[in-house]
């Protein structure tokens, strides 16, 4: 019965306040005045509220608590700055000893802190534990190298296979400029298949990068989608460059001059060094100011 009567009210209140407009207009100024009327009983008792004893923090809990955000920021960048320096030491295997093994270490930390910490340190949160790990990783890797070469004969290395394959290169060469100076014409050089073109090479490169990572990495390394990363990095960003650089003619020329400059002034300083170092203080003294770790040896 109710519900009869329900459904007949609302189309009925609907009806009248379509057709007689100003009725929806004194119902909606009505509910607006109900509004404004509790917002403006309930506003003072709010700020009452607000400001009383038992809710209001005093002004020294602020700057107290501003002033310790502060400081701890600080003290996180200048941990982050000094981090190859604050990190706690790893207990890493010895390999060439300890005063070469802590130079390397220290190598490995500035090389991760500028070339893999910059980014790491956006996607995680911690990156100091991915960072360890990954020292760790590479310091086994270096392990691995070492092992290895322990097991190669340096004496038939030297004397024998790098003889060989240096006089086969010279011989090369000497071969294709006889047959450019027979057929008068420029000299053509037989180079290996994976120097033909960059892909090609680059190609090498990560097959080389691969084998890097199979028997020097641990074996997660050697798991998709790892592999691929690290074969990418140190092919395209380790190896490719490196090569580029020490095949460069201009950086093996400026090599050469620098070593020559520096004979020059290691020779001019030994003559320095007999003709001013007149008693055994002088030739203290010109040790002492002496910055040339070459131009030491020489002295000695």
């Amino acid at each position: 019965m109710h519900k009869w009567i329900s459904l007949g009210i609302i189309p009925l209140c609907l009806s009248v306040l379509w057709y007689f407009p100003i009725l929806w207009s004194l119902v909606y100024l009505i509910s607006l005045s109900v509004f404004l009327a509790v917002g403006a009983l309930l506003f003072p008792f709010r700020s009452h509220v607000s400001l009383s004893s038992p809710y209001q923090t005093p002004l020294f809990l602020l700057e107290r608590v501003e002033k310790g955000a502060r400081q701890i920021e600080d003290t996180l960048k200048e941990d982050q700055s000094n981090w190859p320096h604050a990190t706690k030491k790893s207990h890493l295997p010895v390999i060439f000893g300890r005063t070469v093994d802590s130079q390397l270490q220290l190598l490995i930390d500035y090389v991760l802190r500028d070339f893999v910490t910059r980014w790491l340190k956006e996607l995680s949160h911690k990156p100091e534990p991915v960072i360890d790990k990954f020292k760790e990783h590479v310091w086994g890797a270096v392990q691995n190298l070492y092992e290895r070469l322990l097991r190669v004969d340096a004496e038939k290395l030297l004397a024998s296979d790098m003889v060989t394959k240096i006089t086969q290169h010279f011989e090369r060469i000497r071969i294709a400029r006889s047959c450019a100076l027979e057929l008068n014409q420029p000299p053509v050089f037989a180079l290996a298949p994976h120097l033909m073109a960059a892909d090609t090479e680059l190609h090498y490169l990560r097959q080389i990068s691969e084998l890097i990572i199979m028997f020097l990495m641990p074996r997660c390394y050697s798991l998709a989608p790892a592999t691929h990363l690290m074969r990418e990095i140190l092919a395209c960003k380790v190896l490719q460059p490196a090569i580029d650089l020490v095949t460069e003619p201009d950086y093996i020329n400026q090599k050469i001059i620098q070593y020559l400059e520096a004979q020059k002034e290691v020779d001019a300083m030994h003559v320095r060094t007999h003709e001013y170092a007149k008693t055994f203080e002088d030739y203290i003294r010109l040790i002492n100011s002496c910055n040339n770790v070459d131009t030491l040896k020489r002295l000695r």
